[in-house]
């Protein structure tokens, strides 16, 4: 499936281990937190990025004692109206101060890419039924937005010479 960023479709340098397969080392790995739970360290040893996947009703507290270990986390919400990946990317990237990649993959719909990206997330992993340049203009439709989210100002505090401020 292409993976989408606010700039157009990237190129995904990631590698998703499933099961217990072995993890080659020198590659971007992504793995369950089933598998980080019961292996811990020996899946995060070496130099090597990592990355995990949870579903939209994890409990992120889970991922502190890793968090600055990861370099990406996939979210894979049960369906399109599960709000809690809106949730769970603002804990990480405000409460928890997460850096790295965050991913949406599975099930989401392509008007929701604007909000995604005002709660944080950088990178989506469309269904091949999307269409990837409609998608792509989803992000450049709006210049302006009235709510603050993450990495801009609204509109009001723009016009105003105000700061705005998010909170936690």
């Amino acid at each position: 499936m292409p993976v989408l960023n606010t700039t157009g479709v990237v190129e995904d340098h990631w590698v998703m281990i499933e099961g217990d397969a072995p993890i080659s080392q020198g590659m971007p790995a992504v793995v369950p937190w089933d598998r980080i739970a019961a292996e811990g360290d020996a899946v995060l040893a070496g130099t090597d990025p990592r990355g995990v996947v949870i579903s939209s009703d994890f409990d992120v507290a889970k991922l502190l004692p890793i968090l600055s270990r990861l370099g990406l986390i996939i979210v894979r919400p049960s369906n399109f109206k599960d709000g809690r990946m809106f949730s769970l990317a603002r804990l990480l990237r405000q409460r928890y101060g997460f850096n790295g990649d965050l991913r949406v993959q599975g099930e989401f719909i392509p008007d929701q890419v604007p909000f995604l990206v005002r709660c944080g997330f950088t990178t989506f992993e469309i269904a091949s039924t999307f269409d990837v340049d409609a998608t792509a203009r989803l992000l450049k439709n709006f210049s302006f937005n009235y709510q603050t989210g993450l990495q801009d100002q609204n509109i009001f505090a723009l016009r105003h010479g105000k700061p705005a401020r998010v909170t936690g």
